[in-house]
């Protein structure tokens, strides 16, 4: 290996793959032996089968949105301030989409971002489970020439 080939940026894979990548779906877990193989099969969750939606991981929506249709965004910065903390999305050209193509929801300790028509994909970024907790009406997001900016306003200093 070459020297710095090691480094945290070379380890982590930047700049050698995909800023997205796509929904994971669940397996189900087989409990009786039988003689023929099965295919794994997604198994169905409480919000998906009560609204008809396809089948999910509820865990990667924090907000019932059906992800079957999402790839979800792999790359981001972040920074952590006093009273905020500022999510990075770099996706160049952004800015020229229309402003209802992206779009934010906001819980008490979780949000999800979703950017409908970003270069014929519909691209994702959710967080189910923050550190601490928000204030999700003075959380927002901010669209840029190549960037999505998303704001969470922590609930305690």
């Amino acid at each position: 290996k070459e020297r710095g080939e090691l480094s945290y940026y070379y380890a982590h894979n930047r700049g050698h793959g995909s800023l997205v990548s796509k929904p994971q779906t669940l397996k189900s877990v087989q409990t009786q032996p039988s003689a023929a193989p099965t295919a794994p099969t997604a198994l169905p969750s409480a919000s998906a089968v009560s609204s008809g939606v396809g089948h999910f991981n509820t865990k990667q929506s924090p907000f019932g949105t059906d992800i079957t249709g999402y790839e979800t965004i792999t790359t981001y910065t972040w920074e952590d301030h006093a009273s905020t903390v500022k999510v990075l999305l770099p996706l160049e050209g952004v800015g020229k989409l229309p402003a209802d193509s992206v779009k934010s929801k906001f819980g008490l300790r979780s949000f999800e971002i979703l950017v409908n028509g970003y270069e014929g994909k519909n691209l994702r970024f959710a967080t189910f489970k923050t550190h601490g907790e928000l204030q999700p009406e003075e959380c927002k997001h901010n669209v840029r020439a190549n960037r999505v900016t998303v704001v969470l306003k922590k609930a305690k200093d």
